[in-house]
């Protein structure tokens, strides 16, 4: 079962609860949460640790800390195995807290039934006022009582989605033509996400979509020539623009083939106009059936590129641009525009606008008039762009929907007037604000970008790599025993640690890096640091310890969000639209405005 998460009105009691819980949990492991890994011998992390968590972490290996990274997929993981060890109960308790209030990861289907018929009702505009009175009191008076939060979470539940398709490294659920010069992770996320903008185009009744940090135009493609909807792209790097709108054309041309193909087909299965009145009823409509099948064939040797062996060409397309004008012999659905200009964070919902109508100067005034309602799109927008486009929604009368993916938490900017380094978009929220929650640290925020998932695999595999963090905390030691001045990030450390690589070749291949003379360090001095490596199990766990509690940061960052956009008035979800394990940073930010 997949879970995403509703948040509006009558969900504001549940999301202020889960918010205090969770700056609660992260205040308690603030200094876990900011540690950097490399520091665990030169701070004496393990000592800092309670005596029943390092009695634990000393008797298992690593395979069984795996449960504490069982918390993203909403399945029931805790500990259901047999163990020679039970975890103590704090690190059970803890391990609970994060599972109940971290958003569950597991994507939903996108394309199932379930999942459309939940946002469009989620987001319908008319018949939206219903009696949640009483469910606002009952929630409200539940939480009173501190009942578990997981009880009540609003949350609505669809079919979770099948494993992507993938063969020969294409993504197979993705129409054959859009997947030129589109790597496979792209591929997965654009077919996702054009499907969901396509969802709230309908929604919002409108048939334009602005996508912004739009890169070299992957996903506009998709939602102008699969969805059909107008798209202006606006990119800060002005070098994207010309391949983009090379891209363009050559999709358009591939798909005026598969019309030309298609129409050539028709044109040699017509009958003669004798034929056509000699032929029987049966007949006709046997014709029929046989052109229906033919519109489900594959078509190869488009631009010089063949299909992946074994697929399916689906005939959306082709029976779409044959049935709307089989006379043209060009394309007629509106290329997208590409706009170059870097959003500031500071720009004003007017600002924005007119960079959008001042697209394409030869547009007519009527064109320019006409329909300028839109849905707003953001894949990944880096660091502050995601809050920016936020405000941008709120501010904008005619940005009618937004689908907003985050990423790059940590290049999220600090007020440099803030002794605290405060972030300039963190909180978002009143409510946040109210609480004093001001600052993520960079390490955390940096935390909560981290793939949880490959570090689970792993743990499972156990591969000699495991021991890099025991290597480069010992390393650490090192360097600051012989240069007290070395700060972290200082340079560049190799990582690569193979089953027979000792410590002191280690040592001597990153030294040779830094330009330090090996004989410069004390015998004694290696051999101490040497020594410390026999612990690395300690620093897997303190490391795996950490990083279960990255779900709580990205969850906290990304409800703030959500939860200012209610604060305005505009209900929100969201839905995690991509499969981890593909694409890590898989939470959509879905809104409409009422």
């Amino acid at each position: 079962m997949a879970y995403y998460t509703k948040c509006d009105a009558t969900s504001k009691s549940f999301q202020h609860e889960r918010l205090k819980r969770i700056v609660s949990i992260i205040t308690s492991y603030r200094w876990i949460i900011d540690a950097y890994v490399s520091d665990f011998y030169t701070k004496d992390f393990w000592n800092r640790l309670p005596l029943s968590h390092q009695a634990y972490f000393d008797v298992v290996k690593p395979s069984d800390l795996t449960w504490l990274l069982c918390c993203f997929d909403g399945e029931n993981t805790v500990i259901n195995r047999q163990v020679s060890v039970l975890p103590p109960l704090s690190l059970l308790a803890l391990h609970c807290c994060i599972r109940s209030l971290a958003l569950q990861r597991k994507p939903v289907n996108t394309e199932g039934a379930a999942f459309k018929e939940t946002l469009l009702a989620a987001f319908r505009r008319k018949d939206r006022h219903v009696d949640t009175t009483k469910d606002s009191e009952s929630l409200e008076s539940k939480n009173e009582r501190g009942i578990s939060i997981k009880t009540l979470e609003e949350t609505l539940s669809a079919e979770g989605s099948d494993v992507p398709n993938f063969k020969n490294g294409q993504c197979m659920d993705m129409q054959h033509i859009f997947r030129k010069h589109v790597k496979p992770k792209k591929q997965h996320e654009i077919n996702n996400l054009g499907q969901v903008v396509n969802l709230l185009s309908q929604a919002t009744g409108t048939s334009a979509a602005v996508d912004v940090g739009a890169g070299l135009g992957h996903l506009a493609r998709v939602l102008a020539f699969q969805h059909n909807l107008r798209v202006t792209t606006i990119e800060a790097a002005d070098n994207h623009a010309p391949k983009a709108s090379e891209f363009d054309k050559d999709l358009k041309k591939n798909m005026n083939k598969v019309k030309l193909k298609k129409k050539k087909q028709l044109n040699n299965d017509t009958p003669s106009s004798q034929e056509q009145i000699d032929s029987s009823h049966s007949e006709t409509n046997h014709l029929e059936d046989t052109e229906n099948k033919k519109e489900t064939r594959g078509l190869d040797g488009l631009d010089g590129e063949s299909m992946v062996p074994g697929e399916i060409y689906n005939a959306e397309i082709t029976s779409r641009l044959s049935g709307k004008a089989e006379t043209q012999t060009s394309c007629d659905i509106e290329m997208p525009r590409h706009v170059v200009c870097k959003v500031q964070p500071d720009i004003a919902a007017s600002q924005f606008l007119d960079i959008m109508l001042n697209r394409n100067q030869s547009e007519s005034e009527e064109q320019k008039s006409a329909d300028t309602n839109f849905v707003l799109v953001g894949l990944h927008a880096c660091g502050d762009l995601t809050p920016t486009l936020l405000r941008v929604f709120l501010n904008c009368p005619t940005a009618q929907g937004l689908a907003s993916v985050a990423c790059c938490y940590m290049k999220m900017t600090a007020s440099p007037s803030s002794p605290l380094h405060e972030l300039d978009y963190f909180p978002m929220s009143m409510y946040l604000q109210d609480l004093q929650c001001k600052c993520l640290s960079y390490e955390a925020r940096e935390m909560a970008c981290h793939f949880a998932d490959a570090y689970h695999q792993r743990l499972l595999e156990s591969p000699p790599h495991l021991k890099s963090h025991s290597f480069r905390a010992a390393l650490e030691k090192l360097l600051k025993a012989v240069n007290p001045s070395f700060k972290s990030g200082q340079a560049r450390i190799s990582s690569k640690i193979g089953p027979d690589l000792t410590f002191h070749q280690y040592a001597q291949e990153n030294l040779k890096k830094l330009g330090i003379n090996m004989e410069s360090v004390p015998e004694s001095l290696m051999k101490a640091c040497a020594e410390l490596t026999h612990s690395w199990m300690r620093v897997v766990a303190f490391y795996t310890l950490r990083l279960s509690l990255a779900p709580l940061v990205e969850t906290l960052l990304l409800c703030d969000r959500a939860l200012f956009l209610s604060e305005n008035g505009v209900p929100s979800l969201l839905v995690p639209i991509f499969d981890p394990n593909i694409s890590p940073r898989n939470f959509a930010l879905l809104a409409v405005k009422p």
